[in-house]
């Protein structure tokens, strides 16, 4: 067995690491739609129809915050893929060595990728979230998509000819690559926030959509709060379950400002610089360019007035008729939705 000398991470460990097994009913072509619909159990995740091989669709829990796509060791024996390999999946809370198994193609929406390394593990933890999950949507097949995640409508809009990123007005913020040790191809996502805790300086989290909630690791506070107080449970893949202390932050990222529930981990991604997780579930809407390299959280969405003229006022060759200034744009007052971070 040959080994996989990279490193992936995995941001899905937030109120107990969950996970779950489902065969595939049917086996319906892939969709080529931009838009798709996905299902949010516990109100936070989002769980998509994906491919593999052609073959599905299998239900997958999307996680920006993961460098590689995970499925579970029972889904690996039906789709008949052989092991390759071995790597390392690093999580907040533990370092685990997992087999490997390359798929010829993942799909999910119109977006596909070629030759995708597959971490292999068993998920039964994740069946506490939902009993239908048979893996996990990584960034190694999302690394090329820009796309819309609208939590209040629960549907991803994906955005492959950059249209829809053009008829999106709010604050761009750029975002920056955090590559795995020694796998410069994995990474996740990472953009600058503030924390009115830590003076208002730059911090660097990772864009997570497997995050129940805002973590912080220890090194992101300048001084521990008196305020803090043990409020999450959470459990490492030895199952050791422990609470990890929470308490209000004020939070900055984007152009919003708002007081969030934050919890802080004991530890943290070794070795990496970074200082926290940011869970896409707390915003109504965010759009994510990874072609771009920017994210807008709250988009709106400008519109365009629409004129028209009346055969009487043409007729009557009115003067005082107004000329129509089209592509004019105005910005809708109806955000996608307001953050509830």
């Amino acid at each position: 067995m040959t080994q996989f000398k990279g490193t992936a991470l995995a941001g899905y460990f937030m109120l107990l690491v969950f996970s779950s097994f489902m065969r595939a009913e049917g086996n319906a072509a892939p969709s080529t739609s931009s838009a798709i619909h996905f299902r949010s159990p516990r109100g936070f995740s989002i769980v998509v129809p994906v491919y593999v091989n052609g073959k599905g669709p299998f239900e997958f829990l999307l996680d920006t915050g993961s460098t590689v796509t995970v499925i579970d060791s029972k889904l690996l024996q039906s789709l008949n893929l052989g092991v390759t390999g071995s790597g390392t999946m690093i999580t907040p809370t533990s370092r685990t060595t997992i087999p490997w198994a390359v798929a010829e193609k993942v799909s999910v929406g119109p977006v596909t990728e070629s030759k995708v390394e597959l971490g292999v593990r068993d998920l039964s933890d994740l069946r506490q979230l939902d009993s239908r999950i048979s893996g996990v949507l990584g960034q190694n097949v999302l690394k090329n998509a820009d796309f819309l995640l609208d939590n209040r409508k629960r549907m991803i809009e994906f955005d492959p000819a950059g249209e829809l990123a053009a008829e999106l007005d709010g604050e761009r913020v750029n975002t920056s690559l955090i590559a795995t040790p020694n796998s410069p191809a994995y990474g996740s996502t990472a953009i600058r926030v503030k924390l009115a805790e830590s003076n208002h300086r730059d911090l660097n989290f990772i864009l997570d959509s497997g995050s129940a909630s805002v973590v912080l690791f220890p090194h992101s506070l300048d001084q521990p709060s008196s305020s803090m107080r043990p409020t999450l449970l959470m459990e490492d893949d030895a199952g050791n379950r422990k609470y990890a202390p929470g308490y209000l932050v004020q939070f900055s990222v984007g152009g919003i400002s708002l007081d969030v529930a934050a919890h802080v981990t004991a530890i943290g991604y070794e070795g990496l610089a970074v200082d926290g997780l940011l869970p896409t579930a707390g915003f109504g809407s965010v759009y994510i360019s990874n072609s771009g390299g920017f994210v807008i959280f709250q988009p709106k969405r400008k519109r365009h007035q629409i004129c028209t003229e009346s055969v009487a006022a043409v007729n009557r060759k009115s003067a005082d008729v107004l000329q129509c200034q089209h592509n004019a744009p105005e910005v809708d007052r109806n955000e996608l939705s307001s953050p509830s971070l």
